[in-house]
């Protein structure tokens, strides 16, 4: 029983992360939207009235055509509140640990996919290219691909480290790095 406590308190602080970095896409299409799609404040502020058009830029989709950006948002926030009141209400019981650790990778893989995205779009808006090498940021900081890269790391190995503390809870030996 220890063990699944353990475990249950180990995949709500892996989901705590993901959310920031929807924020940070949130942010980034907004931004994308103002510059490199020319809307005004005030039109995406009345195409996001209502739930749907808030969430998933619904109106904005049908509108200009999102593409990639609406599914990977609207997957998002669909699987992530499921994710995170299944981690929560049932995490400590030891058979839901499985479903769990299946919607956690999802999640973490799907938050690279996010980032990803949401790097691309900051590139593009600040430095005219997707792949920036080597750049000055918003807030003379530093924009480069090497440090994406480390933070698509972390979350390559944030949902390994969360499949193997499944098969250890399970007592299943998995091949290790």
């Amino acid at each position: 029983m220890n063990e699944n406590i353990g475990y249950w308190l180990l995949s709500i602080m892996f989901l705590l992360l993901p959310p920031i970095f929807y924020g940070l896409f949130r942010y980034h299409i907004y931004s994308w939207l103002r510059k490199d799609k020319h809307l005004s404040k005030t039109k995406i502020r009345k195409a996001a009235k209502g739930l749907t058009n808030y969430w998933w830029y619904e109106s904005l989709h049908q509108e200009i055509g999102l593409g990639a950006i609406y599914w990977l948002n609207k997957i998002f926030t669909i699987l992530f509140p499921v994710t995170f009141l299944l981690t929560v209400l049932t995490g400590w019981i030891h058979i839901m640990s499985v479903p769990i650790c299946i919607l956690t990778v999802f999640i973490y893989l799907l938050t690279l996919v996010i980032f990803v995205f949401s790097r691309i779009l900051y590139n593009l808006s600040r430095h005219n290219s997707p792949i920036v090498f080597w750049g000055k940021s918003e807030n003379n900081g530093i924009d480069s691909f090497f440090l994406d890269l480390l933070i698509a790391a972390f979350f390559l190995v944030a949902a390994y480290a969360h499949l193997i503390a499944t098969c250890d809870l399970w007592g299943i030996e998995f091949p290790h790095l």
